[in-house]
């Protein structure tokens, strides 16, 4: 505390020092009679000390003077008259001076010990505390570089003359460069653009070093030559005494945002589009009714535009009879949980009654808010109108299906009149024809000239017609009318059987069959022999003229179907006549060609009996070939297709 008064008012305390001294003496003699004899200096002693640490060597010397004077005086006046000055006094003086100075050098010096050691320790302090704070400054130095660094927009200060103070990474990487090559240097190198966007990028740079905030746009090629989009925001930077002479830039790509903003405006663009081209009324409401958003067949309905529309309410826009088609709009804000479907009928703007089936649902937010609802809803008038045609053109057609199936029944039975009449009532006079015939020929053929012999022959040649004929057309009605029992068939083995009864009918003839094997089918057993039966003596006649005919059996795919078929190197036919192929009663070959053009129509029957088609191809002297599907996959696919044929 003595050298704290001492350093704050050196001279103050030095004129204090003299009451030292002054309270000594009075100290003696209010203790004068405890004292008694005793020297006269002994209580100036502290006083001198005392005034040596408060004022120093020279507060110490004036102490001890103005001491030794006081006692001095004070024994003086103690003695009255009789005061003598001895040697012994002045020894006494003369040490009470010599000690008073010594204490007060000896008190200076220590006081400037501690002086300079409370100096060193403060200079010590003092260069701890700058050390701390230079650290404490490089640490934040270097904080603020990473954090700048981090950053992923383009930081950077500016000088007034444009030179760049200071660049993060990002700056740097943008520029394909480092931190260190691009301070020190001119933001001018980096500006690669039109003279016009340099010009007003420096003018912002001016403006926001005059203390202006700046917010600024512009596009910039990066190293690799790809354009982006920038957003920055200029600011001055101040120093201590206020001045301004750089600028702040923080710089941000926008450019994914940009491009997705586009893109979000393109699609926005697109849906505003595919939603205004559907001719179904769209509309989207929010949680009170107001319309938010109406589509071109919404504005058509109502009559008025959208600007017009958007913020209305149901009640705004439709007359008060169509209360009860809002309220049920309106069930949507009840029971959101639900999308509903109705139908109804509203005037439109031409006071015409349409009919609307409408679907309606709720509209959320991100965090599952309802925030409204849509609805389409969809004119179904001409659809309604032509339902009600349709129901009436079904009575109309049920009541002809009807009749017709009393026509088909009546037809049926006819023609099962007529099959028996065939198998019963002509079949009887032929048989009796015949044995009549055969009688006269084996009996009387002495008594019947040879002329009429060859009558006879023609008889019989016609009657054995007359009879196939008939068998033939029996087939046909049996083939139309017989059930249809399907089992799974082994088509190569009923072809094989037929070819083998070919064979033994002529066994003069060179043929060679060409049967695909494991051809299996489901179908009717019965049938499909008719089907072989007729195909195969078909290719059989035909191939009649040549030297070596030959019949393939087999199975090829079209268009992913299985179809069968049964090809020949006959005498083949003109494709311009191919529809009468398959006709009853139609023949495309002379009369050196047994038959009488029913085989082919009773194919077609039994085929389409199993729900398949048939058609043939072929060419005049080069063959035919007639295919044939059963409305079936086959059961199991030939070891050999249609690639491996012979007419290949």
């Amino acid at each position: 505390m003595v050298w704290e008064a001492r350093e704050k008012s050196p001279k103050l305390v030095l004129l204090l020092t003299p009451l030292l001294p002054a309270g000594a003496a009075l100290s003696r003699v209010l203790c004068h009679g405890a004292l008694g004899s005793i020297s006269p200096f002994l209580t100036f002693y502290p006083a001198v000390v005392l005034a040596a640490l408060l004022a120093g060597f020279p507060g110490g010397l004036l102490a001890t003077a103005l001491s030794a004077w006081l006692a001095t005086y004070q024994w003086s006046a103690q003695s009255g008259a009789s005061f003598s000055v001895t040697s012994v006094d002045r020894l006494e003086t003369a040490v009470f001076l010599a000690s008073g100075i010594f204490l007060s050098l000896l008190v200076e010096v220590m006081l400037r010990a501690r002086a300079r050691a409370e100096k060193a320790e403060v200079r010590a302090r003092c260069a701890a505390e700058r050390e701390q704070a230079a650290l404490a400054i490089q640490r934040e130095r270097n904080f603020l570089r990473q954090v700048i660094d981090a950053a992923p927009g383009n930081i950077f200060v500016l000088d007034a003359a444009g030179e760049l103070c200071l660049v993060n990474e990002a700056m740097a990487r943008f520029h394909g460069t480092t931190v260190k090559e691009m301070e020190g240097r001119s933001i001018l190198e980096y500006l690669k653009g039109p003279q016009e966007i340099t010009e007003r990028l420096c003018g912002e740079n001016r403006e926001a070093i005059a203390g202006k905030i700046v917010n600024s746009e512009a596009s910039f090629t990066d190293a690799g030559g790809r354009l982006h989009h920038f957003e920055s925001v200029k600011s001055p930077v101040y120093e201590e005494d206020g001045s301004c002479d750089k600028l702040l830039v923080v710089s941000n790509d926008v450019t994914e945002r940009r491009q997705a903003e586009q893109a979000l405006k393109q699609n926005q663009e697109l849906l505003n589009s595919i939603i205004s081209g559907i001719p179904d009324a769209i509309y989207v409401k929010d949680t009170a009714g107001k319309y938010l958003l109406v589509n071109n067949a919404a504005e058509r309905f109502i009559g008025k535009r959208a600007a017009e529309l958007l913020g209305c309410c149901d009640r705004d826009v439709f007359a008060r009879q169509e209360v009860p088609a809002i309220l049920r709009e309106n069930r949507v804000g009840h029971d959101p949980a639900e999308v509903e479907l109705f139908e109804d009928t509203m005037t439109d703007a031409q006071g015409v009654r349409r009919a609307f089936l409408t679907t309606q649902g709720p509209l959320y937010d991100a965090q599952g808010n309802l925030t409204g609802s849509f609805g389409i809803a969809r004119d179904v008038t001409e659809q309604k109108l032509a339902e009600e045609e349709f129901h009436k053109l079904n009575e109309e057609l049920d009541k002809r299906v009807a009749e017709r199936t009393e026509q088909l029944e009546l037809a049926m039975k006819e023609q099962e009149s007529f099959s028996y009449s065939v198998s019963h009532d002509l079949r009887s006079p032929l048989r009796h024809l015949n044995s009549y015939a055969a009688i006269l020929k084996e009996e009387h053929s002495a008594n019947i000239s040879r002329e009429g012999r060859e009558l006879l022959d023609r008889i019989c040649k016609a009657s054995s017609k007359m009879g196939k004929l008939i068998d033939d057309l029996l087939e046909l009605a049996r083939t139309s009318r017989a059930p249809l029992n399907e089992e799974s068939i082994d088509l190569s083995r009923i072809a094989t059987i037929s070819s083998l009864m070919l064979r033994q009918s002529d066994k003069a003839r060179r043929v060679e069959f060409l049967i695909a094997e494991g051809i299996q089918v489901l179908g009717d057993k019965t049938l499909m022999r008719i089907v072989m039966d007729n195909l195969l003596s078909n290719a059989w006649k035909y191939t009649v003229q040549e030297k070596v005919a030959l019949i393939e059996v087999g199975m090829e795919l079209m268009d992913g179907q299985e179809v069968f078929y049964v090809s020949d190197n006959g005498t083949g036919f003109d494709m311009q006549y191919k529809d009468k192929l398959f006709g009853p009663f139609q023949r495309l070959h002379g009369a050196e060609f047994e038959g009488n053009g029913i085989g082919l129509a009773t194919v077609k029957r039994a085929i389409e009996r199993h729900g398949g088609t048939i058609w043939a191809e072929g060419e005049v002297g080069n063959g035919a070939t007639f295919y044939f599907t059963l409305g079936r996959e086959a059961l199991t696919y030939p070891p050999q297709l249609r690639q491996n044929s012979a007419f290949n």
